[in-house]
């Protein structure tokens, strides 16, 4: 399976509502903590590895040009005010997995979730997230 790399985008809001400086600080901490603590089996050998390595960026631009540097496995917004830039890079990187949180569902829009998600708890949510 090997170790995924999340590259979470630290901007966003919505409306009127801009996300001021370390906005989503301890939003990215919980979800790092997790992903430090979450392990699997080694693609290689035996004993454990990590299921993912967390990067923060500051900016969907630091974002796509980390992503033309290295294999980024998926990219996670914090804010519905995100969801045209989550697009674009979904259209442009068809195989990275792209995520968007959002504390208020998008109007006229299909949502599709995970059954298992239902009664998944956190680390269950975060591998169904990170690795499908």
């Amino acid at each position: 399976m090997g170790t995924k790399k999340v590259i979470f985008v630290n901007t966003g809001g919505w409306g009127d509502l801009s996300a001021s400086k370390g906005d989503y600080d301890s939003i990215i901490a919980l979800f790092s903590r997790e992903l430090e603590k979450m392990t699997q089996p080694a693609s290689v050998g035996s004993g454990r590895e990590k299921v993912a390595t967390a990067i923060t960026v500051k900016s969907t631009d630091e974002a796509i040009q980390m992503m033309q540097k290295q294999d980024i496995d998926s990219l996670i917004f914090l804010s519905r005010g995100m969801i045209s830039k989550a697009r674009e890079v979904k259209k442009s990187h068809p195989r990275i997995r792209v995520v968007v949180f959002t504390g208020l569902i998008p109007d006229d829009e299909v949502i599709i979730a995970d059954k298992g998600w239902i009664s998944s708890d956190f680390e269950t949510l975060l591998k169904q997230i990170i690795v499908g």
